[in-house]
C-alpha cells in the first residue's frame, strides 16, 4: 500500500516539473575511493553542480558504470550537498527520488560513486535533475 502512494506522489512532482537537467557521473573519474580501504589512495574527484533552492526529483536515466570491467555494476551515484535532504548524502538510482535543497542563494552538490579500488572502474551514468513544485 505504501509504494503506490510514493510512487503516485513522485509522478505528481515528476509531472509538473520544469526542463529538466542532467549530470554525467564517470564511475572512475568520479570515483571517491574509501579512506578505509588499505594503501587507499584519491582516485578522483565529484561531480559538482548547483541547484536553486527548491525541490527535485532526481534519478538516473542512464547507467553503465560497472567494476572490473563489467564484473558488478555500479546501481547509484551519491548526491551530497546543500543545507536539507542531501546534506550527508542521499543514494540516487533508476527509482526517483525527492531532494530537498534549501538555504538563500544556490547550493553546491556532489555527485559520486565510492569504491575501495577506483582505478578499474568503468561506464557513465546520466543523473536526472528536475525541478518539482
Amino acid at each position: 500500500m505504501r509504494i503506490p502512494v510514493v510512487a503516485t506522489l513522485l509522478l505528481a512532482l515528476a509531472s509538473t516539473a520544469q526542463a529538466a537537467t542532467s549530470i554525467t557521473v564517470d564511475g572512475r573519474l568520479n570515483c571517491i575511493q574509501s579512506a578505509l580501504s588499505p594503501g587507499a589512495a584519491p582516485c578522483g574527484t565529484a561531480a559538482t553542480f548547483q541547484l536553486a533552492p527548491g525541490r527535485y526529483v532526481m534519478s538516473l536515466s542512464a547507467n553503465t558504470m560497472s567494476c572490473s570491467p563489467g564484473g558488478c555494476a555500479i546501481s547509484s551515484v551519491t548526491v551530497q550537498g546543500g543545507v536539507l535532504t542531501a546534506k550527508w548524502g542521499v543514494p540516487v538510482t533508476t527509482q526517483p527520488i525527492v531532494v530537498d535543497v534549501g538555504g538563500n542563494s544556490a547550493a553546491t552538490l556532489y555527485g559520486y560513486v565510492s569504491d575501495d579500488v577506483c582505478s578499474d572502474n568503468g561506464g557513465q551514468a546520466t543523473l536526472l535533475i528536475q525541478q518539482a513544485y
